[in-house]
């Protein structure tokens, strides 16, 4: 039996400008779950966005001009009255419709689960050239944090965290983080992780790798001084970022055993 995602799940999208990037990731979304409801958490963005979403498939916008993500995605949150809200990026596309189940299954498994999602992302398969989003167990396993660019959590637990407020979490009980940890650069995701913990909940990761690619921060954090990754990088992005399927998303799903089921 299919599961009806449209009246379980709201998607919060994270998005500052980057309009390609955000088309692509709706698109890609969109083909394998339609009838979920995508909220786009703007942080003012200047470009067409603000204009075109409406068009694209987004149903609805809010926006904080000069907003950080988690002010977006808490007032974007307001508008959620479903029982799970996955957050996610605008650089972020799905390559199968095995993501969004996957993160859900937790749940169905874990009753005192309040997140998952995408544990760390790498670069491998296809002659070391494309970068996508994993997690490094096999099984279910309680983890630490999940990261916030893919990331399923049960709205009961989030509006105890995050309290729907405008006030910048890391300002509100229950956790007070350290001075290290507001400067990390994915401080959101391990601070509201840490707040789901100290409250008596639980993170675990999917039981397989979650089939989404997240482009952008590949870039910095995995090439690194591989030039013939860097070059082939600068030839390949534009069509990337535009094109909502591309022949490297073909490819990973004929070589996985998801895409040799389907």
């Amino acid at each position: 039996m299919t599961t009806n995602f449209g009246k379980l799940i709201t998607v919060v999208m994270g998005s500052f400008n980057n309009w390609d990037f955000t088309k692509a990731s709706v698109a890609s979304f969109k083909r394998y779950y339609p009838d979920v409801r995508i909220i786009l958490a703007d942080g003012g963005s200047t470009d067409a966005t603000l204009t075109s979403y409406k068009e694209n498939g987004i149903d609805d916008i809010v926006v904080i001009v000069d907003g950080n993500s988690e002010d977006c995605r808490n007032a974007a949150a307001v508008l959620v009255d479903t029982p799970y809200i996955l957050t996610m990026d605008n650089d972020v596309k799905v390559v199968y419709e095995r993501a969004l189940p996957l993160l859900y299954e937790v749940f169905e498994e874990f009753p005192d689960a309040a997140q998952t999602g995408v544990y760390c992302m790498k670069v491998a398969d296809f002659d070391k050239r494309l970068a996508y989003c994993s997690d490094e167990f096999s099984g279910h396993m309680e983890c630490d944090k999940t990261n916030g660019y893919f990331c399923l959590h049960k709205m009961e637990a989030w509006k105890k965290v995050y309290g729907l407020q405008k006030e910048w979490y890391y300002e509100n009980p229950p956790y007070q983080p350290t001075k290290e940890e507001k400067n990390y650069s994915h401080g959101g995701d391990l601070t509201v992780s840490k707040c789901y913990q100290k409250i008596g909940y639980k993170i675990y990761t999917p039981k397989e790798k979650v089939p989404v690619i997240h482009w952008v921060h590949a870039t910095p954090t995995l090439i690194g001084k591989d030039k013939n990754f860097q070059e082939w990088w600068k030839k390949t992005h534009s069509y990337i970022r535009v094109n909502p399927l591309n022949k490297w998303e073909e490819h990973y799903k004929k070589q996985t055993n998801e895409g040799k089921n389907a």
